[in-house]
């Protein structure tokens, strides 16, 4: 939902252990954490998802296409590593990929956070952002 007021977008960050972000591509983790994400600095934790496709090979569309089948209505996907299908996703799809340095789930949402009106506008570009 986004008001004049109050800008948001959703975000999925890949993660096997509900501390950090995976060390792998996002299709590769376990669960997916997703957060809302508000133009005022604030987030809310909104599900975790276990991430059933986690075994199909890395680089095959049926696996993106069942990842985003899992994600839904997320418009950003956070990873560690870019993956062959990153960039059909930011190609073929109006998700925006993000790739972070940063290992603990709670610093990749402030750094998402403090970049929040670059990430916005980027949305749906069908651009990749790196080195956040």
């Amino acid at each position: 939902m986004r008001s004049k007021d109050l800008e948001s977008f959703k975000i999925c960050i890949g993660t096997n252990d509900n501390r950090s972000i995976a060390n792998t591509h996002l299709g590769d983790t376990s669960f997916f954490n997703i957060y809302e994400l508000y133009n005022n600095q604030e987030f809310k934790f909104v599900k975790q998802i276990v991430n059933s496709s986690k075994d199909m090979d890395h680089s095959k569309e049926d696996k993106m296409r069942s990842i985003i089948r899992l994600i839904g209505d997320v418009e950003v996907l956070v990873s560690k590593q870019k993956s062959p299908n990153f960039i059909k996703i930011s190609q073929k799809t109006k998700y925006l990929p993000i790739i972070v340095k940063a290992d603990t789930l709670d610093s990749v949402i402030e750094i998402i956070g403090r970049s929040f009106t670059e990430i916005y506008k980027s949305i749906g570009t069908m651009d990749i952002i790196l080195d956040f």
